[in-house]
């Protein structure tokens, strides 16, 4: 079984807007409980959904600072 590493690349928000606040940072890997299974992903995207979670105050807005595939 491969090392589990210590940082993984996430997409980031930490403000409300548009395309321009999506940021791209290293940030530390979740822990994972032991009823939990940690998946390795070599990509992801974002949906069309997630500029609800960009919005203020739309129904589906995040407290921030925000990970879209959280």
């Amino acid at each position: 079984m491969p090392a589990i590493p210590g940082k993984m690349r996430a997409v980031v928000i930490d403000r409300f807007g548009g395309p321009e606040v999506l940021e791209v940072r290293e940030v530390p890997v979740p822990d994972i409980g032991k009823d939990e299974v940690l998946i390795a992903l070599e990509a992801s995207g974002v949906g069309s959904w997630d500029a609800e979670v960009r919005g203020a105050g739309g129904p589906r807005a995040s407290r921030l600072p925000a990970d879209p595939g959280d």
